[in-house]
Formats: C-alpha cells, sequence, structure tokens
C-alpha cells in the first residue's frame, strides 16, 4: 500500500481506476466500488477480538477479485492480526476452510455471502454508497 500524500499521483489513479469501471458492463460496473469506508468503531471492534481487554496489533487488507461477465471487479477484505515477534499473523483465520460438518464441533462457520462480514473481517462500507463529498478524489 502506497502511503502517499501526492494528490497528484492518487487522483490520477483513482481517474484510472474510475475511467476503467466506466468501460465494465453494466452488471460489473454496477457491482464495482471506488473506495470503502473502514470507521474508527470497526477498527475497535476487529482490534478487540482477542477479548479480556487485550487489543490486536493491526489490520491487514487483501485485495481480491470477482469475475463478473468476464471482467475483474476489485474488492477488499480486512481482516485484524496479532504481532508475533516481528511478523503480524492473521488472527482467527482458519488454516484450511472448514467443512460443514466441522462447523458444529469448531464453532467455526464456512464463509458464504450471508457471513463474510461477519467475525474476524471488517464490516466495510463501500463507495457507492458511503461516499465522501466532493473533493478532489471524487470528482
Amino acid at each position: 500500500m502506497i502511503m502517499s500524500q501526492n494528490w497528484s499521483v492518487i487522483k490520477s489513479e483513482i481517474a484510472t481506476f474510475r475511467d476503467y469501471v466506466k468501460k465494465l458492463p453494466p452488471a460489473a460496473e454496477a457491482k464495482a466500488s471506488f473506495c470503502y469506508l473502514l470507521t474508527k468503531d470497526e477498527i475497535d471492534r476487529l482490534l478487540a477480538l482477542k477479548g479480556a481487554g487485550t487489543s490486536l496489533d493491526g489490520v491487514r487488507i487483501y485485495l481480491g477479485g470477482e469475475t463478473i461477465e468476464g471482467h475483474l471487479v476489485p474488492t477488499v477484505h480486512v481482516v485484524a492480526c496479532e504481532k508475533d515477534g516481528h511478523q503480524y499473523n492473521d488472527y482467527n483465520v482458519p488454516e484450511s476452510m472448514p467443512h460443514v460438518a466441522m462447523a458444529a464441533e469448531t464453532g467455526i462457520v464456512p464463509l458464504t455471502d450471508a457471513t463474510a462480514t461477519s467475525g474476524s473481517t471488517a464490516d466495510l462500507k463501500p463507495c457507492p454508497t458511503f461516499c465522501s463529498g466532493t473533493n478532489i478524489l471524487t470528482s
């Protein structure tokens, strides 16, 4: 992730993505988000997942994608992390996908559309519809 304040570069890269989205088929364009809001409350919830007043150490942002009508529509997934020495490990993410039969025994539910934003992942608010007011990045 680039943590830059070179607004002309940021504006250019965002404009490039918006131009890409405008060229997608209607179903893919409708599914695309231009940005995601991650509220302080959601960050605090993620960092508090360990419980007992112990805070986790960070969040990791995964970039994903969904193919719609043969076109890639990017997605974002945010997972809490725990520091182990110099390494940050994803917190409470299984090493393999649990089978449905295991879910009742372990309490780990296989991710589906209904559970994708619960538990260890963040509830992101996409734009549209959670968009900012007008500024150089949204115009």
